[in-house]
C-alpha cells in the first residue's frame, strides 16, 4: 500500500479522533482508536528447500525473516487492507498464488498463508542406444557426460546418471568401432527440468542410434631389411596359412577386405643368412579400416664356404658364396685334394693332398696359387686352423696309432697332443680361445667326442654312442657334432659341456660334417638326403634348410670362412 493510499485509508480514523475530543470538551470520555495484529503463515514442501528461509514484507515498509515452515506477528497495525509479499525464496522455490497479496486487518485481525513449492535442484540423465546392422561391437561404448567418463553402455542398454545440476548437459557417446556410427549429434545437448518437485529429480533421456556395418580391415604388410647380402629374390606373406603373396626384400603388400579380429601372419622364403626379428609367424590384430605390420630382417654377410668333390671324377676342391653362387675350382690334380678348411683371415686354405704320393698337410691361396707343403712324414689329414691364425691341429696316422697333432701355421714345431698308442684321435677342432680341442676319439671303445686342453690334458667325454665331426661356434659356447643317437647320422648341437644335447637335422639321410657361419648363425653341412652328398646349410636352430649344390659328384667337408 502505498503513502497516499495510508493517509486516505486513516481520514475515518482522524474524524473519530475531532469528534471525540470536540465530545471530550463537552465533556465527554474520549474514543480509543482499535489496533490489530497480522499473523503470516508460511507452508513450504517439495525437495531441496530453502533453510534459510524468506522475508515477508507489509506494505513495502515494515519487514519481518520467517522460516521456511514458520509464521511472523506484525503487531498494532490498524484495521484496514494491507500488501503482504513473501521474498527471498531460492531460485528452486516459488509461491502457490498471488505474491504479493492484499491481506485485510480487521478489528480481530488478520492473518495470511504463503504456499510454497520447491523443486530438486539435481537430476538425472538416461542415454539409451540402440544398435543396429552387423559386427555390432562386442565390448559396447563408453559413456560421458560432461566431459566426465560415465563407465560403459551396452550396445542396446539403458543408463541412467543421476544427482546431476538441473539445466543443460553434454552427452557423448565415445569408443565406438571404425565401422559403427551414431545417428544424429554426438555429443548433444540435454536439459533436466528445473520444475519438479520429486525427491529423484526430473529426467533428461537422449536415444543414441547407432549402425554397424561389416567389420572389414585392409592389412598392409611391410619388409625392412638391413645388413649385408639381402635375400635377392624377397620373400612370402602369409595369412592365416591360406593366402600368400610374394614381397619385397624392401617392399609392401596388402591383404584386403579381412575380418577384423586376430590374424596370424607368417614371412618364409627369407635366405639362411638372413632372420626376422621379433616373432615369426605373429598375430596382428586388424581393424576396421587400414592397418599395418612389418616384419624386420637382418642378413649377415655370406661368407664363402669351401669344399671338396669328386664331381669331375677326381677329388678336388671348390669354393663358392654362402648362397651357392660364385661357384669355382680351386685345385685340378690328378692327386685327391680334400678336407679344406680357410684360414681365420679368408686369404688361405689348409687342406689335405695325396699328390706327394702320401697324405699330407698343405696349404694354398684363397685363388688356389701359392701351393705350400707343411707335413713330409706319415699321413696327415684334416687340418684345423686355430682361430688367432698361428697354429694347425691335424691327424697324424702312424700306421700303428693315430693322434691329434698341432703346429705352427708355417709346419714348425710338430706336437704330439693326444699320445694314444691304442685309440684313434681325429678330426680336431679349437675352442676359439684357443685354450681347447675338441675331437673325436674311440679310446672307451666307441667312437665319441671329446674335449681336452691345447696340452692334451683334462679329457673329458661329451656325448655318448656314436659321435663325430665336431665343430666349435665362434663364440664358444656351442658344439656342432654328428651322431647316431637317434638312429641315423644326424647334426646335432649341443652345449660346449655337453649339456642339452640337440638333434637338428632329424633325417633319415647321413647327415655329416658341420661347421659354423663367421657369426655362428648357420650352419653348412653335407648330406646325402638327394641321393647323393650335397652341400646344404641351415640356421644354427636347425630351420630355414637350404640346398647349396646340385652336382653329380659327392660334395663333402664344407668349411666357412671367417672373413
Amino acid at each position: 500500500m502505498n503513502t497516499t493510499r495510508r493517509i486516505f485509508a486513516w481520514v475515518p480514523h482522524f474524524a473519530l479522533l475531532i469528534a471525540l475530543v470536540l465530545s471530550a470538551g463537552c465533556g465527554d470520555d474520549p474514543v480509543e482508536p482499535v489496533l490489530a495484529n497480522l499473523v503470516v503463515t508460511t507452508i513450504s514442501t517439495g525437495v531441496d528447500i530453502d533453510a534459510d528461509g524468506y522475508t515477508v514484507t507489509v506494505d513495502n515498509t515494515l519487514s519481518q525473516n520467517i522460516g521456511a515452515n514458520g509464521s511472523s506477528t506484525f503487531t498494532n497495525l490498524a484495521t484496514g487492507d494491507y500488501s503482504v509479499e513473501l521474498s527471498g525464496l531460492a531460485d528452486n522455490c516459488s509461491v502457490d498464488g498471488t505474491n504479493p497479496r492484499t491481506v485485510n486487518v480487521s478489528d480481530s485481525g488478520g492473518s495470511s498463508t504463503f504456499d510454497v513449492v520447491c523443486n530438486s535442484l539435481t537430476g538425472n540423465v538416461e542415454s539409451i542406444t540402440a544398435t543396429t546392422g552387423v559386427s555390432l561391437d562386442p565390448d559396447g561404448y563408453t559413456l560421458e557426460i560432461d566431459g566426465v567418463a560415465e563407465g560403459s553402455i551396452g550396445v542396446n542398454d539403458t543408463v541412467t546418471v543421476g544427482d546431476l545440476a538441473i539445466g543443460d548437459h553434454t552427452v557423448e557417446l565415445l569408443d565406438l568401432t571404425p565401422n559403427c556410427t551414431v545417428t544424429g549429434n554426438n555429443p548433444r545437448t540435454v536439459t533436466i527440468p528445473d520444475d519438479v518437485p520429486d525427491p529423484n529429480g526430473g529426467t533428461a533421456s537422449t536415444t543414441f542410434a547407432v549402425n554397424c556395418v561389416q567389420a572389414l580391415g585392409d592389412l598392409v604388410v611391410w619388409t625392412s631389411t638391413t645388413g649385408a647380402d639381402l635375400d635377392p629374390d624377397g620373400y612370402t606373406v602369409t595369412v592365416d596359412g591360406s593366402t600368400n603373396k610374394n614381397i619385397a626384400t624392401n617392399g609392401n603388400v596388402t591383404f584386403a577386405n579381412l575380418d577384423v579380429g586376430n590374424h596370424t601372419v607368417l614371412l618364409t622364403g627369407i635366405a639362411p643368412n638372413c632372420s626376422v626379428t621379433g616373432a615369426n609367424p605373429h598375430d596382428v590384430d586388424v581393424q576396421f579400416g587400414a592397418n599395418a605390420d612389418t616384419f624386420n630382417i637382418t642378413c649377415e654377410a655370406l661368407g664363402r664356404i669351401v669344399f671338396d668333390s669328386d664331381g669331375p671324377g677326381n677329388r678336388e676342391i671348390y669354393v663358392f658364396d654362402g648362397n651357392g653362387s660364385n661357384y669355382s675350382r680351386l685345385t685340378n690334380d690328378p692327386a685327391v685334394d680334400r678336407t679344406p678348411v680357410f684360414s681365420p683371415d679368408g686369404t688361405m686354405i689348409a687342406f689335405t693332398s695325396d699328390r706327394s704320393t702320401r697324405d699330407d698337410i698343405w696349404v694354398m691361396n684363397v685363388d688356389g696359387t701359392g701351393l705350400v707343403q707343411l707335413t713330409t712324414i706319415w699321413s696327415n689329414r684334416e687340418p684345423a686352423w686355430s682361430f688367432d691364425g698361428s697354429r694347425i691341429a691335424w691327424t697324424r696316422d702312424r700306421s700303428d696309432e693315430i693322434n691329434v697333432w698341432i703346429m705352427n701355421a708355417d709346419g714348425t714345431n710338430e706336437t704330439n697332443i693326444t699320445q694314444s698308442p691304442n685309440s684313434r684321435d681325429d678330426q680336431a677342432e679349437w675352442s676359439p680361445d684357443g685354450t681347447q680341442l675338441v675331437f673325436r676319439s674311440d679310446r672307451d671303445g666307441g667312437f665319441g667326442v671329446w674335449v681336452m686342453n691345447a696340452d692334451g690334458t683334462g679329457l673329458v667325454k661329451l656325448t655318448n654312442g656314436t659321435a663325430g665331426n665336431p665343430s666349435w661356434s665362434p663364440d664358444g659356447t656351442k658344439i656342432a657334432y654328428v651322431s647316431d643317437a637317434s638312429g641315423d647320422l644326424d647334426v646335432w648341437v649341443m652345449n660346449a659341456d655337453g649339456t642339452n644335447q640337440v638333434n637338428l637335422t632329424a633325417n633319415a639321410a647321413v647327415d655329416g660334417w658341420p661347421a659354423w657361419s663367421a657369426t655362428g648363425s648357420q650352419i653348412v653341412f653335407s648330406s646325402d638326403r638327394s641321393g647323393t652328398f650335397d652341400i646344404y646349410v641351415m640356421r644354427a636352430d636347425g630351420t630355414g634348410l637350404q640346398r647349396l649344390t646340385d652336382a653329380s659328384g659327392t660334395d663333402l667337408w664344407p668349411s666357412w670362412s671367417r672373413q
